[in-house]
């Protein structure tokens, strides 16, 4: 049996600790080791040294020949009773290393024939203990070959210098550790860079032109023979960290973009190669002139500079061609900022996981964000880069500290307050990082006391134990049942307008998203719901739907599935989401929710075609019946109130035919040139007011015969007012509306009089646009001509002195004719168009019936005018009837004049 020895501390000493009284001494302890340890077999020999001031020991103590953890547990447990003190044994030589380091992934392992509770590994850097754990490279495991047996094993995948040295396996049980060391050595390759300067060669002008390439290797050595060929040629220097060659090249001796490959040989067997392409500019060639130190540069690539002193990384700007410069891309992060990455990098890597180590990173996450400090795209992004790496450690390692938390918080909310991108790709892609980050880690992080951390962007509060949790944060009401232990819920502020969203037809509605993070103890009840109350910014549009979305960081985009969105009003929008029909992430379920609101109004089916076949059928409608009334003008305005009537009716079918005609060209613009927009929304807006003014004169004419029945209106009146009413006060309201929008700065709050996009009038909310200058005038001449009918039927239902008993049959027969008859020629069944105006197709199917109910009637308005007007009035059948066959009469008689003459002769 070989020496077995044991202690607590890394120098093979056994630390003993006294519990209540100082310690003995040396002599005392020394025998007192001796007679507990000569109990085990193969007791050697054994010393104690006790400290100055009494209150700590160390010894050691040899055993030749092996023994379980439990013998000595036992035998450490009689000696701490004895010298009633606390003791902790380290032992050597009971496990040995095992190295694997010819191919990756490289392995090391310890195994002890014993069952041991626990395992770990750490490496010896500079003096300093540093624990290997589980990392992107890093993978530790402590297994149980047998049922008598312990395997202590870590794999390095990937390693860089970092992870070559002394590494020491612990395998614990109880106060027992089993200990072994080895060294690790990784053969790596010399890092080799490869800059040029200039970065691009220019051949515009025919010549040599001189080129600097610089090939720097790392780690330094003295051994290096550093090797440049650029072109046929090559040549050598013998350095230890790096080489710096010039060039003249000739221009002519260039084909293409020129290729320079860097040699590096530390023996004779091993070499080394890195390859630089350098663009060459040639006279025929897209490219940017050199602007603000920024060298000239081809079209599509992008150029490099370094960074001011206290940075690292570099500035980028790319030329985009025809001399235009794309915007600088700073990607410089400040020194302390690169170090922290740095250390989070190694951390998610598996070296040095401890909770000092990562505490150290939160605050220092927190000290460097501060916002005040005008930062750049290299530091935003570091920060990000450092949060996703923390992320990746806190998913193999517990994260166990309410402080780590809120410097968690708080220098999450400073990355949002910093100014990131002015491209948009750029802050997609890092809104996304940094979303999928910080969900992870409020995942992860585990809280014990607190319940609420605030910040100025980011809310986060935890709900312990309720059957429903219910919270606000940052305006958003979330409440939820659920049966898992703890939720956590967080609001983050200024995101939603950066993460990227695939779908084109929706845009980001609401200020703030919530995360929604629930640690289950057992499988949810699949009837659980979570309803989210979210402010609308800006205020949804009428028709617009909301879309209730979560997150999914698998794809990075929106998705709708297990939310629908419950209708409340324009400014919030309330989620209502089935959590059982969402994907789950292990017993932690993290969601992220949030709202987009749709780009294009609710479309109804088939509306657009009811539209087109009824304005056709409208249109030629009208056409027949303005045929007839030219046809019988005569025979149907004998009277005066005939004239007044018919005249209002002409007028008001052309202005409807020529209103339909516009309406129908406008509904292609794509290809319209501006000027022709405007004019099609002048039309129309003119020829429909027309209409309606028109409406009213014979609204105004029919009710002064009801109620003035021994006052016939007079020809010269009638067609004065109904000049001024049907011509000058549409033409009137058309130009001051015009003037308003376009030709007065600011009277019309910024908004144009036309939309572009339909060649109508503006609508930008309530009593907002220039719809309103024909909403108003339409709604009054609505309510007059209703007047109007009212009056006639009321008349129709007063019984005269001569009647002695109303049929109610014909009484209601004829009242409904007398809305049949007046309802197209009047206006009135636009007055459902005020229902479409003000309603909104989410509110629910009546809505949508009157849409359909207002599309048909109005579309359709020429046709029913055609009914009404001609086919369903007596007097112009009857006239038409008559014309006809007398036009069939002279047409026989002539006929038969010409036969008789021709029989004659």
């Amino acid at each position: 049996m070989g020496n077995m020895n044991f202690s607590s501390s890394p120098l093979m000493k056994r630390n003993l600790s006294p519990s209540h009284h100082p310690l003995i001494g040396d002599t005392e302890l020394k025998k007192m080791i001796e007679t507990t340890f000569q109990k085990m077999s193969g007791y050697n020999k054994s010393d104690a040294k006790v400290s100055d001031d009494k209150k700590s020991a160390k010894f050691n103590v040899t055993l030749n020949a092996s023994f379980k953890a439990t013998q000595l547990e036992k035998v450490i447990g009689e000696l701490e009773h004895n010298s009633t003190s606390t003791i902790t044994v380290e032992t050597k030589g009971l496990v040995e290393m095992s190295i694997h380091s010819e191919s990756e992934p490289y392995t090391l392992s310890c195994q002890a024939e014993d069952m041991m509770s626990e395992c770990s590994w750490s490496i010896r850097k500079e003096s300093e203990e540093v624990v290997v754990w589980n990392g992107s490279t890093a993978t530790v495991e402590c297994v149980h070959p047998s049922t008598s047996s312990t395997q202590a094993k870590v794999s390095l995948t990937n390693p860089d210098r970092l992870w070559s040295g002394l590494y020491t396996c612990t395998l614990k049980s109880g106060r027992v550790l089993y200990k072994a060391s080895g060294d690790l050595s990784i053969p790596l390759p010399p890092d080799l860079t490869l800059k040029s300067h200039p970065e691009n060669l220019d051949c515009s002008r025919d010549g040599k032109q001189p080129i600097r390439v610089n090939c720097s290797v790392s780690p330094p050595s003295d051994v290096y023979n550093i090797t440049l060929y650029v072109l046929s040629d090559k040549k050598t220097e013998v350095m230890s960290k790096d080489a710096v060659f010039t060039w003249d090249i000739n221009c002519k001796d260039v084909a293409g973009d020129l290729n320079t490959t860097c040699e590096v040989t530390n023996n004779p067997d091993k070499k080394h190669f890195k390859t630089l392409t350098v663009p060459v500019i040639t006279s025929t060639d897209d490219f940017c002139d050199s602007d603000s130190g920024w060298p000239r540069t081809e079209k599509g690539v992008t150029a490099t500079r370094s960074c001011e002193p206290g940075r690292v990384g570099q500035k980028n700007r790319t030329c985009k061609g025809k001399k235009v410069w794309g915007p600088v891309e700073n990607y410089c992060a400040r020194e302390e900022i690169a170090k922290l990455l740095n250390k989070a990098e190694n951390l998610a890597k598996g070296f040095g996981v401890i909770p000092e180590r990562i505490h150290e990173v939160f605050l220092d996450m927190m000290n460097f964000s501060d916002p005040k400090i005008k930062p750049t795209l290299g530091d935003v992004t570091s920060l990000i880069n450092t949060l996703d790496y923390m992320k990746n450690v806190s998913k193999d390692f517990a994260i166990k500290s309410d402080s780590d938390m809120e410097h968690f918080i708080d220098s999450s909310s400073n990355i949002l307050s910093m100014h990131w991108s002015d491209d948009a790709q750029v802050n997609q892609s890092l809104s996304a990082q940094y979303l999928q980050a910080v969900e992870g880690l409020t995942q992860n992080i585990q809280v014990n006391q607190s319940t609420e951390f605030n910040s100025t962007n980011l809310l986060f509060q935890l709900c312990r134990h309720e059957p429903t949790c219910s919270r606000n944060l940052l305006g958003i009401n979330v409440a939820l049942k659920s049966s898992a232990q703890q939720v956590k819920l967080m609001a983050i502020d200024r995101l939603t307008d950066w993460l990227p969203n695939d779908d084109a037809t929706t845009v980001s509605c609401s200020d703030a998203l919530v995360v929604v993070q629930e640690n289950a103890s057992r499988e949810e009840d699949p009837g659980t719901k979570m309803t989210i109350e979210f402010s609308v910014t800006p205020k949804r549009l009428q028709n617009h739907e909301i879309v209730c979305v979560h997150w999914q960081s698998s794809d990075n985009t929106w998705a709708r599935e297990g939310c629908k969105w419950i209708h409340k009003d324009n400014t919030h929008a309330q989620c209502e989401c089935d959590m059982a029909s969402l994907a789950r992430t292990g017993t932690a379920r993290t969601r992220t929710f949030s709202t987009l609101m749709s780009r294009v109004p609710v479309e109804l089916d088939g509306l657009n075609t009811i539209t087109l076949v009824g304005l056709g059928a409208s249109i030629c409608s009208l056409i027949i019946f303005l045929a007839i009334e030219c046809f019988l003008w005569k025979a149907v305005s004998k009277t005066k109130l005939s004239h007044f009537r018919h005249t209002a009716l002409v007028n008001i079918a052309t202005f409807l035919l020529l209103a339909d005609c516009i309406f129908l060209a406008s509904a292609v613009t794509e290809h319209l040139p501006e000027p022709f927009c405007l004019i099609l929304a002048v039309a129309q807006h003119f020829f429909y007011l027309a209409m309606f003014f028109w409406m009213l004169c014979l609204s105004i004419v029919l009710l002064h015969q009801v109620i003035f029945i021994f006052q016939p209106l007079r020809a010269k009146v009638f067609f004065t007012l109904s000049a001024t009413i049907g011509y000058i006060c549409p033409l009137a309201a058309v130009g001051v509306a015009y003037v308003s929008y376009e030709v007065i700065p600011g009277s019309g709050d910024s908004s144009s009089y036309h939309d572009r996009e339909t060649c109508w009038l503006t609508y930008e909310g309530s009593m907002k646009g220039s719809i309103y200058s024909f909403v108003v005038p339409v709604g009054v001449i609505t309510l007059i001509n209703l007047f109007s009918m009212v009056v006639v039927i009321v008349t129709l239902l007063r019984p005269t002195v001569s009647e002695s008993k109303t049929d109610d049959k014909e009484m209601a027969k004829s009242v409904l004719k007398v809305i049949v008859i007046l309802s197209p020629i009047f206006g009135v069944t636009w007055a459902l168009g005020f229902g479409v105006f003000v309603t909104d197709l989410t509110d629910g199917s009546l809505w949508i019936i009157i849409n359909y109910a207002f599309t048909i009637t109005n579309t359709f308005q020429g046709f029913f005018i055609l009914l009404t007007g001609c086919i369903g009035e007596r007097k112009v059948r009857e006239e038409f009837v008559k014309t006809v066959s007398l036009f069939k009469h002279q047409s026989t008689n002539s006929l038969k004049s010409e036969t008789s003459s021709i029989q004659k002769k």
